[in-house]
């Protein structure tokens, strides 16, 4: 719930309780299993070997306003859609996650195309996305699969066969 709470506070902006939530609980051994993820959320290592390593760290992203580049837009939208999914917190968390990642996305397509990896060719299937779809998880996932190759993702199987999984849910 940690991880869902900081994502919520990050996408709203509140990076002062973000920092407040790291700060005390780097600080307190009574929650020393959550150390890994505040570690990543504060920036102090960026290793992934879990999905919520990668939500951690893509909170790190958020804090520090690295998501112009889209390579880290594209990878924070998919860790905290991957976390949000699974969250018990789902339904606090997820419209303002998908509200973000296609405010994001419309920002970068419109504004920041020039960033995108041949974007005459690849900023078509975004918009298409952007424009006709409903803001959901499915769609969100359906948005980042399309942004991929303008973010020149390479991403495992996994990673791909998950998104995949998600766009065609119903949730």
């Amino acid at each position: 719930m940690l991880l869902s709470f900081s994502i919520a506070a990050a996408l709203a902006g509140a990076f002062d309780a973000v920092d407040t939530i790291i700060q005390a609980g780097l600080g307190t051994k009574e929650v020393a299993g959550l150390h890994p993820l505040l570690e990543r959320m504060a920036g102090q290592h960026q290793t992934i070997s879990t999905d919520r390593h990668g939500a951690a760290i893509s909170v790190d992203t958020l804090r520090r306003d690295l998501t112009g580049e889209p390579d880290l837009l594209w990878w924070a939208g998919a860790w905290m859609l991957f976390h949000v999914r699974a969250s018990k917190l789902q339904s606090g968390v997820a419209e303002p996650l998908v509200c973000w990642i296609f405010h994001k996305w419309s920002e970068l397509v419109g504004e920041g195309r020039f960033r995108l990896a041949a974007p005459a060719v690849n900023g078509a299937p975004i918009e298409a996305v952007l424009w006709t779809c409903d803001r959901s998880l499915p769609n969100a996932a359906r948005l980042l699969l399309a942004a991929a190759p303008a973010a020149s993702i390479r991403m495992g199987p996994n990673v791909r066969e998950n998104l995949e999984l998600l766009a065609k849910s119903d949730s």
